[in-house]
């Protein structure tokens, strides 16, 4: 009997972690809702959850995880090509397709919250485990580059850059965000840029391949957290990153709903889309007050 799974990649969180460039334009405030049905074989029951997304670079895969296992989805027909084989206790997520297409990334750890995890290079086409890059510390996110030579891990605390050809690390900054643990990152198109973003309401810009620090840039939201075990004050927490595919920028989404995007030419904030607190009967309204995201200060990328 056949499976049937609903994806759903919704608003503008959804287009910053999946399509790695972005298009805003002034009256368009409310993104388009993309849906289709998925059928697969024979298997478990549904996916109960989305966690994470990766499209490959020619449209043709979808890869999600659910339950910390990753499928493989063709996006013509919505059928499951394959579902990586986990092994006893590994959790498996964060997908990120190499850009011919050749190579799938994920991270892995033993157990969901096991501090030690692992960079896993996988064969899209067939399922089988190529490699493995060990002794990762909390491996959270992974992008390739587009040249496909580097792979960025984000952990928790460390940022690695891993050659996908030796599976070797050639460099790694522990800490470069202050709360520790890395959210997302970014390879900017030229490939010359690399974008992190933190729990500790920073998103930090970093010269490639010595990683030194370019620029660090500030978010916020209106109702920022952090958990206990963290501690010091509230801040804001990058929740996915995106630079524009033909001008110099780049945006920042965080868990608050807040988006901002910086001119990187100038090193300036150029637009803030934000949200205010409401009550059951108000609607969500923009710092402004006007219940629609203020406008972009620019009329197009």
């Amino acid at each position: 009997m056949l499976v049937k799974s609903r994806l759903l990649a919704v608003g503008l969180l959804g287009v910053l972690a999946v399509g790695g460039y972005f298009t805003l334009r002034a009256g368009h405030a409310s993104p388009a809702i993309v849906e289709k049905q998925a059928q697969g074989p024979d298997g478990p029951s549904e996916l109960t959850n989305i966690d994470g997304l990766a499209l490959s670079r020619d449209g043709h895969i979808l890869a999600t995880v659910s339950d910390y296992t990753v499928s493989l989805w063709d996006t013509t027909s919505g059928k499951n090509l394959l579902v990586l084989q986990n092994r006893d206790n590994e959790s498996i997520f964060a997908p990120a397709f190499s850009p011919d297409g050749s190579l799938l990334a994920t991270a892995s750890t033993a157990q969901r919250y096991n501090v030690e995890g692992h960079l896993l290079l996988w064969n899209p086409a067939t399922g089988e485990r190529l490699a493995s890059v060990d002794n990762l510390s909390f491996p959270g996110c992974v992008r390739f580059n587009p040249a496909g030579t580097l792979i960025a891990v984000g952990g928790l605390p460390t940022l690695y850059l891993v050659d996908p050809s030796t599976k070797q690390i050639v460099r790694q900054i522990d800490r470069p965000h202050q709360n520790g643990a890395i959210q997302a990152v970014v390879f900017s198109p030229s490939g010359d840029l690399l974008a992190t973003g933190g729990r500790d309401g920073t998103v930090k810009l970093w010269n490639l391949p010595d990683l030194g620090l370019v620029r660090t840039f500030s978010v916020s939201d209106p109702g920022p957290y952090v958990s206990p075990s963290e501690g010091g004050p509230p801040r804001a927490i990058v929740s996915s990153l995106a630079f524009a595919h033909n001008v110099p920028r780049l945006a920042a989404a965080t868990q608050g709903g807040s988006v901002f995007v910086w001119d990187l030419g100038r090193g300036k904030e150029i637009v803030h889309y934000a949200t205010t607190p409401r009550s059951p009967q108000t609607p969500t309204s923009s710092k402004s007050g006007t219940g629609r995201p203020s406008p972009p200060t620019t009329s197009g990328w």
